[in-house]
């Protein structure tokens, strides 16, 4: 297994609270959840959601280590969706993007039909230790809500 292999593999796992966290949400307010078992190394998707008799979403999760509630304590003029590659190579998907807080209380969601105001950034990535592009989307074009998994 290669270095790049072996880190997104250890990004993945670390990543696996937050899938859950919002499946768990989903599946509250009524959507059937399948989450794909780990494998491989191409991304699959997080989650895929829908109601009876409503096409299923994919829902692409983002836990970020930033405090937030709304878009007023949100502390950037934007917010990162994903890498863009992982991004285009979701695209056929028109995947859902739901950012936790690090509390995951609260999700910021990025919504597929704003994807026409995302514009490309470069960031360094602590995850991968590089620099990569990222999408990112204004504020204004993101949905702040609440996460309540035990009961609302």
């Amino acid at each position: 297994m290669t270095t790049s292999e072996t880190g997104f593999q250890d990004r993945l796992k670390g990543s696996v609270h937050a899938v859950f966290v919002v499946a768990k949400w989903l599946h509250r307010k009524g959507y059937d959840v399948r989450i794909p078992a780990e494998t491989g190394v191409i991304d699959l998707g997080d989650i895929f959601a829908n109601k009876p008799d409503t096409p299923v979403k994919r829902i692409e999760v983002k836990g970020r280590n930033v405090v937030f509630t709304c878009a007023n304590d949100w502390p950037y003029e934007d917010m990162l969706v994903s890498n863009e590659a992982a991004v285009n190579r979701a695209l056929a998907d028109d995947p859902h993007y739901v950012i936790l807080n690090a509390a995951m209380t609260h999700a910021a969601l990025i919504l597929p039909d704003t994807k026409q105001h995302w514009k490309v950034i470069k960031k360094w990535a602590s995850n991968t230790r590089k620099e990569e592009s990222f999408y990112a989307c204004p504020i204004e074009h993101v949905k702040f809500i609440r996460i309540d998994i035990e009961g609302e």
